[in-house]
């Protein structure tokens, strides 16, 4: 006769070469645990997962946590720790938390990890943006309309950022000819240029 928990133990076992089984089972039938199998196998299977605990969310959050948008469709309350959970597992997922669970330790966790993220706002702390161009001044790239002082902290870093540069103000102008004077030829800057007069690209 076969009992309750050797059936348990063959149920996961096929559960976890076949998540998406558990969909063809009663509610009742469905535990957390199996869920957990399937779900390390599957996360994407969460969105059919109705009245989620707590604790599948946030081991799916550990997952992808890119199935932080079901929770949203869910109707299902994230708070600080799911965010941090989703953010890094899937720093994309700051795309889809709510307004009021964005805080400034969230969104630096995400630009962190991704800080190509940092297109998608404005408003971004400068000392925060500066320490990221220290970290890589490619990162120039990432922010939303930065100001002069974030491009020439960038240029004086690495004249290779210049490709980022689209408005040729007589500051970066300036840097360009005392530092780069070899690059600055290569762009075709005229000493007229490079002296304070306008380049147009």
């Amino acid at each position: 006769m076969i009992t309750e928990n050797v059936r348990s133990e063959k149920l996961l076992e096929i559960l976890s070469i076949y998540p998406s089984l558990i969909l063809l089972l009663k509610n009742k039938y469905r535990t957390d645990e199996m869920w957990k199998v399937c779900l390390a196998k599957e996360p994407a299977l969460f969105q059919y997962l109705n009245d989620p605990s707590d604790e599948l969310c946030e081991f799916v959050l550990d997952l992808d946590g890119n199935n932080v948008k079901y929770l949203n469709d869910k109707g299902i309350r994230i708070t600080k720790d799911m965010a941090l959970k989703a953010i890094r597992s899937n720093p994309e997922s700051l795309l889809n938390l709510p307004d009021n669970i964005k805080t400034k330790e969230i969104y630096k966790d995400a630009f962190d990890i991704d800080p190509s993220l940092m297109i998608n706002y404005a408003n971004i702390d400068k000392d925060y943006l500066l320490s990221k161009i220290d970290e890589n001044p490619a990162n120039i790239q990432y922010i939303k309309d930065p100001d002069e002082d974030l491009i020439c902290h960038a240029l004086d870093l690495d004249p290779n950022t210049i490709v980022y540069v689209e408005n040729f103000t007589p500051r970066i102008l300036s840097i360009m000819a005392t530092k780069y004077p070899e690059i600055a030829g290569l762009l075709g800057l005229s000493d007229n240029d490079l002296n304070g007069g306008e380049y147009i690209g």
